[in-house]
């Protein structure tokens, strides 16, 4: 999988179009480029063992990204090792959306079927360039 490719993707389904997504606020408090809440940045935190990130890391990209690296890396592979399946795109994108357990919430259909939208549009235009 293409990181780059899936960040890009999931930024425009969080924030896209928005003047200043670094600071885009969501209805439920999530922040930022990637629309992170605070018990996901709680989270990071635990998994890391150590307090590496604060709320107001969520309107830093660079922080942002990294948090989601570390969610998703450790909720994917908790997802494979459940599973014994990899963790593709689609079930990081769902476990994005909702939590831990996204990967197998009916909830999260809806936002698979955008990041799936959102992926074939940015797809198109990477061959166009």
């Amino acid at each position: 999988m293409n990181f780059d490719i899936f960040i890009a993707v999931i930024m425009a389904i969080e924030t896209g179009g928005h003047p200043s997504p670094n600071f885009a606020e969501g209805k439920a408090g999530e922040l930022g480029c990637l629309q992170i809440t605070k018990i996901c940045v709680d989270d990071c935190n635990r998994i890391l063992g150590k307090e590496q990130f604060d709320y107001d890391d969520r309107t830093s990209e660079w922080e942002s990204r990294h948090m989601m690296l570390v969610y998703l890396n450790h909720w994917g592979s908790r997802y494979e090792r459940l599973t014994g399946k990899e963790a593709t795109d689609e079930i990081l994108a769902r476990i994005w959306n909702g939590g831990a357990n996204g990967w197998k919430s009916q909830s999260t259909m809806r936002y698979l079927e955008k990041y799936r939208r959102y992926k074939a549009r940015h797809m198109e235009r990477r061959m166009v360039q």
